[in-house]
């Protein structure tokens, strides 16, 4: 969408930037690429333009199940930047939670219980939607030893 639309200025637009990128990722591309990629950029270009409207998942999926073969050796650095992500804050938030869970009071967590509670406090059901019966029903059947409930066998 921020590509410019005239001709002249389309065939500079990101030298700079895919140069950055191919020293960047180099180790993880052939010798073939790496000296590909810059004249290919602007066949990738020209095809892109043309299609403007079409969704950009859509388009970088498209052309990495058909690889046309004026940029094929291309398509990897595509590949590395739609798995590569943009932003740290997925991270960023992981370190939030697991700060919460494992507190001051909590330092003697193990890696396994901490994963589980991270688990839980991350992709769990909010204390809403939280349905306690099959859990403490299970903890009460299956845990070790019988547990008791005010003194009492459970039944």
């Amino acid at each position: 969408r921020e590509w410019p639309y005239g001709d002249k200025e389309l065939s500079n637009y990101g030298k700079e930037k895919v140069t950055s990128l191919v020293k960047q990722f180099a180790p993880l591309l052939t010798e073939e690429e790496v000296n590909a990629i810059p004249m290919q950029w602007l066949y990738f270009k020209l095809h892109v333009s043309k299609q403007r409207n079409t969704d950009p998942k859509v388009l970088y999926r498209d052309l990495l199940l058909q690889q046309p073969k004026n940029f094929r050796q291309f398509l990897p650095l595509i590949e590395i930047m739609l798995t590569f992500s943009m932003s740290t804050a997925i991270v960023e938030r992981g370190f939030s939670h697991m700060n919460n869970v494992k507190d001051a009071t909590r330092t003697m967590l193990g890696n396994k219980t901490l994963n589980n509670l991270l688990e839980v406090k991350i992709n769990g059901p909010t204390l809403k939607d939280f349905k306690p019966e099959a859990a403490i029903i299970h903890w009460m059947d299956k845990g070790k030893g019988k547990r008791h409930v005010n003194g009492h066998k459970h039944f």
